[in-house]
């Protein structure tokens, strides 16, 4: 009788992120990877400096590639017998455990008794409920950090008092380990990219040579939208493997021409954290974050049409005349912010686009005529760890209500302002705009701080600055806003849209003067 086997790890971010060093992020990143998906030949057949990998415990086993499922940070692998099942769970827990104690792994195990095979769903939906049964046993974990009285480090842990040990010792794991886990983790996009990208490890190297101003980075998350509701369409284990590579291939090469696109004259760094099917996660130079990102949903986007074979597979779980639509989060700081923080503020992000995405939706389920829609949000956090003051403190002023963010944008919408909803175009034809003003010494920098400093007081200060018309630049830059979303017939006053039921303004210019300064970057202004 057939037995079946998830794996899965728990708390993958506590894991990967529980030191402060990226080449250590990195390594624990490849170490999870490791022990629940396949790995392949030419790189199991290799030196791999860790105790302990999936591919090679079942290929001890002799258990054949082919009945392995694998991809997202899990695996389903079907077994001869309940018996050789239960033995591998037993042995490869023990072994796990063993080599990294502080891994959360499950195992759950279903036989084909009473199970329709041919139904793939089923069989998930099983192996997914004993999973979370055994995660509902597990006992809570709690750590002291700090009395209060301890030297602390840099993420605010009380720091570690070391017996017995040698002042000079390193406790950093070997140089090979690195290596590899870079390796492991990039070599899939290494032969997508071009020779201005290069993959590297080392936040350094994102910051600029001979320049005193602070270096920032854009941390890019991206998440595939009703992956889910597409799963659930698969009624059979073939169909299910060829979807999975399909969507690993479509994501892979939208983040690899969206990287060699930025970078055609110039060399782009780049670090891959993440890339799990419909799961990424990157690092890149903070002025190419935000269009990089927006590109690579784009390319997600529109692949289905430059990838003939993977649209033959996504066809069936595809309604007529629908694409694949993603979300993301860019977060924007300095290469000295802790980056555990940096990739929480990316995910936090993503996940606000896809909640616009359900909140917009219709009562039958469909957004714009089609069933899911692209969305980017960012944040630019100028502290090292304390925000600044957010832009809702300004909400209220006497009986009017402001709000200061047009994002999250959506990406694949042609009109610029629809129901509430701005669109990506819109914002990247005004940076474009005022960028050129700014070249052309037209529009200065102290007239666009003067621009959002009025916005922060109120309607009537921000209307009586214009009425003066004290600066020609600044009723320029207005006057560009204003034409602008005219052209889509979407009436604007002073680059504000005025709600009368609610008495709220809401001021477009904010989020694209506060990003105008990375795109100013790129630009070389």
């Amino acid at each position: 009788m057939k037995a079946y086997v998830l794996i899965d790890v728990s708390q993958k971010q506590e894991y990967i992120f529980k030191n402060t060093k990226l080449k250590d992020n990195l390594y624990h990143s490849a170490i999870i990877k490791a022990v629940t998906e396949k790995i392949p030949d030419e790189i199991l057949n290799k030196h791999i400096p860790i105790p302990v990998t999936l591919s090679g415990y079942l290929k001890a086993m002799n258990v054949n590639d082919n009945r392995i499922y694998s991809g997202g940070g899990t695996s389903i692998i079907e077994f001869d017998s309940v018996e050789t099942a239960k033995k591998f769970v037993r042995g490869y827990s023990l072994e796990v455990i063993k080599a990294y104690p502080d891994l959360e792994l499950y195992i759950s195990m279903v036989s084909e008794e009473g199970l329709n095979l041919e139904n793939f769903q089923e069989l998930r939906r099983e192996l997914d409920k004993k999973l979370d049964e055994i995660k509902d046993k597990r006992k809570a974990r709690f750590r002291r950090w700090t009395y209060g009285i301890e030297k602390i480090n840099q993420v605010g842990k009380a720091q570690e008092v070391k017996i017995d040990q040698n002042p000079s010792k390193d406790d950093d794991q070997p140089k090979e380990h690195y290596i590899w886990a870079r390796d492991f983790l990039s070599n899939r996009l290494k032969p997508e990219i071009n020779d201005h990208v290069e993959i590297t490890h080392e936040l350094q190297d994102f910051k600029r040579r001979n320049e005193e101003k602070k270096t920032y980075i854009g941390v890019i998350s991206i998440d595939g939208n009703k992956m889910g509701e597409m799963v659930n369409k698969l009624s059979d284990y073939e169909s299910h493997q060829q979807f999975s590579r399909a969507i690993d291939t479509i994501y892979l090469k939208a983040v690899a021409k969206a990287l060699n696109d930025h970078a055609r004259e110039e060399l782009l760094h780049v670090t891959p954290i993440v890339l799990a099917g419909d799961d990424i996660c990157l690092i890149v130079p903070a002025e190419k974050a935000i269009p990089i990102a927006k590109q690579i949903i784009e390319n997600i986007h529109k692949s289905l049409t430059d990838n003939q074979v993977e649209y033959a597979t996504l066809q069936k779980v595809l309604g007529q005349n629908e694409t694949l639509t993603a979300c993301g989060g860019v977060a924007i700081v300095k290469v000295t912010y802790p980056f555990f923080d940096a990739v929480k503020k990316a995910e936090a992000l993503c996940k606000n686009s896809k909640e616009l995405l359900y909140r917009n939706a219709s009562p039958n389920g469909t957004e714009g005529g089609v069933k899911s829609a692209s969305f980017i949000d960012w944040e630019i956090t100028q502290g090292q760890v304390i925000s600044e003051e957010g832009f809702e403190a300004y909400v209220k002023h006497r009986n009017e209500e402001a709000n200061f963010h047009i994002k999250p944008l959506r990406i694949d919408q042609t009109l610029h302002y629809q129901e509430g909803t701005f669109s990506y175009q819109a914002f990247e034809k005004m940076i474009n705009r005022i960028s050129c003003q700014i070249k052309e010494g037209n529009v200065s920098n102290s007239t666009l701080e003067q621009i959002k400093k009025h916005m922060y007081h109120g309607w009537q200060e921000y209307q009586l600055f214009f009425d003066k018309k004290q600066t020609e630049a600044a009723q320029l830059v207005i006057t560009m806003v204003d034409e602008l979303f005219k052209e889509h017939h979407v009436n604007t006053t002073l680059g504000t849209i005025h709600d009368p039921e609610t008495n709220t303004y809401m001021y477009i210019l904010n989020d694209v003067l506060e990003a105008l300064p990375f795109f100013l970057q790129k630009e070389g202004v």
